[in-house]
C-alpha cells in the first residue's frame, strides 16, 4: 500500500484540499473507474488462480477512485461557480461503485475461504474507504454549505451505500475472516485494521447512532475473538481513551444551557451506549498486560461529578434530567465501577490520587466514587477484594478528608430512594462505618491508626471526620470495645498533659471532643466506673474531667461531686484573694478548678459562688495589674487562661445571679479588658459581653452603662482587627430580635455608612445558595493552625519542639498504644507516691481487670503480658 493510503491521513476530522487544489485528470479518473466496475461485476474471476492478487489490486483501484471522486467534489466547491449537475454525477459515481463492492464481497465469502494470508491488504483498505466515506458524510454541512440542499439525496443514497458496505466487512472480519496470530505480520495487519477501526467508531457517532452501535459492537467481537494475542498490547488503552472522550463529550453536551430536550436525550443515549462498549473492552482486556485506567478513573471522577445532589443544587437541573442521567448513566456506570474494582491496578490507580491535583469541580466527583467504590466492595467482591486494597482505599479516604470542607459543608443533598436527605459528610461516613463493619482485627486497627492520627493532628476537618466516624463505630460496637476506646483516650490525654505546648494546641480540643461524644453515648453505669479509674480528687485528673464534664454523670454521682469541686474552687479563690498564690504552679491548679467546675450543672447558684466570682474578675481587672501586651506571649500567658477559665465559669453561671449590680461589676471589667486591645482577649469576652449588653435588664440602668456599652460597642466595629469585628457582627447578629439591639447596635450601624454596608451584606448573604456558600468556603481551605507565639516570633519555653509532621509538638503515636511502656520502671530506683496516689493507682488496678475478666478470648500474647503484670503485684504482696 503506498503513502497516499496510510491512515495517518484521516486523524484530521475533515479533509484538508489545501490551498491550489490539484484537479483530477478526468479521462484517467473515469477509465480507473470503468475498469474498477468492469472487475467487481465479473463474478467468473473469483475461481481463477490469480484471484486474489486481482482483488488485492482492484481494492486498492476502489479506495483511489473513492478518494479521486470526493477530491474532484471539493475542487468544484472551491470554484466561484458551482456546478451542481457536476457534484451530484461524481456522488452518484461513488455511491455505484461502493455498491458493487458490497455485492461483490458477499459474493467472495458465499464461494471461498477469507484470510489474512491471502487477502493481506483486505482489513485495512475496505476500512479505509469506509473511514474516507464517513467523514465526508459527517463534514458535509461545513463542505456544501448552502448547496447541501442540493445534492441533499445522493449524500444520503452515499451515507447509505457506505453503511451496507461497512455492515458486510464487519459481518467478514467477525465471522469469516481468518487471521493467523502467530504471525507477526497478521498480527500487525490486525491491530492496525484496529485502529482505523476506532477512528471510524469516533466518527460515525456524530453520523448515526444506529450505525456507531453496529460499528462498536463489531469491533468488540473481533476483540473478543483475538484477545488470547492481543492482552500484549495497547489495544485497550487507545480504545479507553477514545471511548472515555465520547462519553464525557457527550455528556457535557446533555449539560449545556438551554439545549433542546432531542439533543440532551441522545447525547445521554449515546454516553449511555458507549459506557456498555466500554464496559465490554474492560471485560475483555481484564487481564491486558499494559492495562492503564487513568482514563476511566478520570471518566469515573467526571461521572459521579454529575450525581443528583450536584445537579440539583449547584446546576439547577430538573428532576426529570436528574432521572434521565441516573438511569442511562449511572446505571451501566455501576457496572463499569464493579468489572474495574477486580483489578487491583485500578484500585491503586484511585487511591494513590491527590485531591489536589483534582479538578476543584471534579472533586465531590472523587468523593462520590470512592463512596460508590466502598458500596461494590460490601455489595459484590467483598471476597475477591485483598487486605491490601482495602487498606489502600482506607488510607485515600483519610488523605481526602482535610482537602474536603467545602464539599462537606456546601449543603448538597442525597436523597436515597425515599429516605430523609443527608449531607455529604454523613453520607461518606455511613458508608465508611459499613465498611469498617467488615473489617477483620488487623484491618481495624488500621482504621483506629489513621483516626487517632487525625484527632492529634492539627487539621480540623480531619479531627471532626474521626472523631464522628470512631463515635459512630463505638455506639453500634460492644460496651467492651466503648469502654476501652474512652479509657485508651484518656489514658493517651493524660500522657500529653506532660507536655507543655499540648494546653495550646487544637489537639488538646480535638481530643477532649471525641472523648466527650464517646462518654456521653456510654451507659450510665459504665460512666460511674471512670470516677474510680480516673479519680476526680486527683490533681492530676483535674483537666482530664474537664473533657469529661461532670454534668455527664448520673445525678447521684454528679451532686456529690459538683459539692466537692465548688467546695474546692472557693478554696482557692480565697487563696488568690488572700494573697497565697505563690507561684506559678498554685495558679495553673486554680485554672484547672475553674475550667472544672465550669463543666458543673449548676441548677441552683450558691450565693458564695456568685460573691466570689465577682471577686475574681476585679482582681482580674487590667487597672490593678501590669500593663497588657497586645499579643499574647509566654510572659502573660498564665494570665490568659486566667480570663480563658474564668469566662467559660461566668458565661454558664451569670443568668443566675442574684444582683445584677455584680452583673455591672463583672461588665465593667470585662469593656476595660476589652479596650485594652488585646485580640485574644477580645475573642474570648465578646460573647459575653454582648450577651450583657443586649440584656432586659440594661434598661434599667443609668446612661453610665449605656455610655459603656456605645463605647465599646463602637470600639469594637471600628477599630479592631477584621477578625474582631466580623466576630462581634457574628455574635450580635444572635439578638437582632431584641429591643435592646435597636437601642445600641442600629444606630452605631445607621451612624456609620461602611457599617451599614458590611451589616447588610452579612445579612443578606444567602446560604442556601450553594454557589454563594461555595465561595465563602474556598475563603477558608487554606486557613491552618499557627501558634501566636510561633507567628510573632516570640521565644517559646524549652518543651516546645519543631517536629517534621504538622502537629507542632513532638508526637509519636506509636508509643500511645504501647501499654508497656506505661508499666516499666527504671531499674535503678524506686517510684516515691503519697497516700492519696496510692489510692488512686489501686482503683485504677481494680478498674482495668474488670474490664478484663469480662473478655471472653484472650489471645496467648496478652496471657503472657498479664501474668508478667500478675508476678509484680505477687512480688509486693510478699
Amino acid at each position: 500500500m503506498n503513502s497516499s493510503q496510510s491512515s495517518d491521513i484521516f486523524l484530521e476530522s475533515s479533509i484538508n484540499y489545501g490551498d491550489n487544489p490539484t484537479v483530477v485528470n478526468d479521462e484517467s479518473y473515469k477509465h480507473l473507474l470503468a475498469r474498477t466496475k468492469e472487475f467487481l461485476v465479473t463474478e467468473s474471476i473469483i475461481k481463477e488462480t490469480t484471484f486474489f492478487l486481482q482483488f488485492s489490486s482492484s481494492l486498492d483501484d476502489c479506495y483511489n477512485c473513492i478518494t479521486q471522486c470526493l477530491d474532484t467534489i471539493g475542487v468544484f466547491l472551491a470554484d466561484a461557480e458551482i456546478k451542481v449537475q457536476m457534484l451530484c454525477i461524481y456522488l452518484e459515481d461513488a455511491i455505484s461503485l461502493l455498491q458493487k463492492l458490497s455485492c461483490f464481497v458477499k459474493n467472495i465469502t458465499e464461494s471461498i475461504a477469507m484470510s489474512c494470508s491471502n487477502l493481506k491488504t483486505f482489513s485495512t483498505t475496505m476500512a479505509h474507504i469506509i473511514l474516507t466515506v464517513f467523514i465526508h458524510c459527517k463534514d458535509s454541512e461545513s463542505l456544501y454549505g448552502t448547496h447541501l440542499n442540493k445534492v441533499e439525496k445522493q449524500l444520503k443514497d452515499l451515507f447509505r451505500t457506505c453503511h451496507e458496505l461497512q455492515l458486510t466487512y464487519l459481518m467478514i472480519l467477525e465471522k469469516h475472516f481468518i487471521f493467523d496470530m502467530t504471525e507477526k505480520e497478521q498480527q500487525n495487519v490486525l491491530l492496525e485494521a484496529l485502529d482505523i477501526n476506532l477512528k471510524i467508531g469516533e466518527i460515525v457517532q456524530a453520523l448515526d447512532v444506529k450505525t456507531m452501535a453496529e460499528q462498536w459492537k463489531a469491533y468488540t467481537a473481533i476483540c473478543e475473538k483475538y484477545s488470547n494475542n492481543l492482552l500484549d498490547k495497547n489495544i485497550y488503552n487507545k480504545s479507553s481513551e477514545l471511548l472515555c472522550a465520547m462519553i464525557e463529550n457527550n455528556i457535557t453536551s446533555a449539560l449545556e444551557k438551554d439545549e433542546q430536550d432531542k439533543i440532551v436525550l441522545r447525547s445521554l443515549k449515546v454516553a449511555s451506549f458507549t459506557i456498555k462498549i466500554l464496559v465490554k473492552v474492560t471485560n475483555i482486556f481484564s487481564h491486558g498486560v499494559t492495562n492503564n485506567y487513568e482514563h476511566a478513573f478520570q471518566l469515573l471522577v467526571y461521572i459521579y461529578s454529575c450525581d443528583g445532589s450536584i445537579l440539583e443544587g449547584l446546576l439547577n437541573k430538573s428532576q426529570q434530567f436528574i432521572s434521565q442521567v441516573d438511569m442511562l448513566i449511572f446505571g451501566p456506570t455501576k457496572t463499569l465501577l464493579s468489572q474495574l474494582l477486580t483489578d487491583e491496578r485500578f484500585v491503586r490507580c484511585i487511591s494513590q490520587q491527590d485531591l489536589k491535583n483534582i479538578e476543584e469541580d471534579k472533586q465531590p466527583g472523587y468523593i462520590f466514587l470512592l463512596i460508590s467504590a466502598i458500596k461494590f466492595i460490601l455489595q459484590f467482591i467483598q471476597d475477591q477484594f485483598s487486605a491490601v486494597a482495602k487498606r489502600e482505599i482506607i488510607g485515600c479516604i483519610f488523605s481526602i478528608v482535610p482537602y474536603s470542607h467545602v464539599w462537606f459543608n456546601i449543603g448538597l443533598k442525597i436523597r436515597n430512594n425515599e429516605e430523609e436527605a443527608m449531607g455529604l459528610e454523613e453520607y461518606f461516613l455511613t458508608h465508611m462505618l459499613a465498611l469498617c463493619m467488615t473489617l477483620s482485627s488487623e484491618e481495624m486497627s488500621v482504621v483506629e491508626h489513621h483516626m487517632l492520627e487525625a484527632v492529634l493532628g492539627n487539621q480540623c476537618c480531619s479531627a471532626l471526620f474521626s472523631s464522628s466516624l470512631w463515635v459512630l463505630l463505638a455506639s453500634v460496637s460492644s460496651r467492651q470495645y466503648l469502654m476501652g476506646t474512652v479509657s485508651l483516650l484518656c489514658k493517651i490525654y493524660q500522657k500529653l498533659e506532660g507536655n507543655a505546648s499540648f494546653h495550646n494546641y487544637p489537639q488538646k480540643i480535638h481530643l477532649g471532643h471525641t472523648i466527650n461524644r464517646l462518654l456521653e453515648i456510654l451507659p450510665n453505669e459504665d460512666r460511674v466506673l471512670f470516677i474510680e479509674q480516673f479519680n476526680i480528687q486527683d490533681k492530676r485528673c483535674y483537666s482530664l474531667w474537664s473533657v469529661l464534664k461532670i454534668k455527664n454523670l448520673p445525678a447521684n454521682e454528679r451532686i456529690a461531686l459538683e459539692e466537692t469541686v465548688l467546695e474546692k474552687l472557693l478554696l482557692n479563690l480565697n487563696k488568690l484573694y488572700t494573697g497565697n498564690i505563690n507561684d506559678e504552679k498554685d495558679m495553673e491548679e486554680l485554672i484547672k478548678i475553674m475550667k472544672l467546675s465550669s463543666t458543673c450543672s449548676f441548677m441552683e447558684l450558691n450565693s458564695a459562688i456568685e460573691e466570689n466570682l465577682v471577686k475574681a474578675w476585679i482582681k482580674v481587672c487590667p487597672k490593678h495589674l501590669f500593663p497588657m501586651p497586645t499579643n499574647i506571649g509566654p510572659e502573660t500567658r498564665c494570665y490568659f487562661e486566667y480570663v480563658d477559665a474564668l469566662n467559660s465559669l461566668t458565661t454558664g453561671v451569670i443568668d443566675q445571679f442574684y444582683c445584677f449590680e455584680n452583673v455591672l461589676q463583672v461588665f465593667h471589667v470585662m469593656t476595660n479588658l476589652i479596650l485594652i486591645g488585646n485580640c485574644e482577649i477580645s475573642l474570648i469576652l465578646i460573647p459575653t459581653f454582648c450577651k450583657i449588653s443586649l440584656s432586659p435588664f440594661v434598661d434599667d440602668y443609668d446612661m453610665s452603662v449605656h455610655s459603656i456599652i456605645n463605647g465599646t460597642l463602637k470600639y469594637l466595629l471600628l477599630e479592631t482587627a477584621p477578625i474582631i469585628k466580623h466576630y462581634t457582627f457574628s455574635e450580635l447578629v444572635k439578638y437582632r430580635h431584641q429591643k435592646q439591639f435597636n437601642t445600641f447596635v442600629m444606630k452605631i450601624i445607621i451612624e456609620f455608612p461602611a457599617l451599614q454596608e458590611e451589616w447588610h451584606q452579612m445579612l443578606n448573604t444567602n446560604y442556601s445558595n450553594l454557589i454563594e456558600r461555595k465561595k465563602r468556603l474556598i475563603l477558608y481551605t487554606d486557613c491552618s493552625f499557627i501558634h501566636k507565639c510561633v507567628e510573632n516570633k516570640i521565644e517559646l519555653e524549652a518543651s516546645i519542639k519543631k517536629t517534621k509532621s504538622q502537629t507542632n509538638f513532638e508526637l509519636d503515636i506509636d508509643t500511645l498504644f504501647d501499654s508497656e511502656s506505661d508499666s516499666e520502671e527504671p531499674p535503678s530506683k524506686k517510684t516515691k507516691l503519697d497516700s492519696s496516689e496510692i489510692e488512686a493507682t489501686i482503683k485504677r488496678l481494680e478498674y482495668d481487670s474488670l474490664l478484663l475478666s469480662r473478655i471472653e478470648d484472650i489471645s496467648k500474647v496478652y496471657r503472657k503480658r498479664i501474668k508478667v503484670v500478675y508476678e509484680r503485684l505477687g512480688n509486693i504482696i510478699l
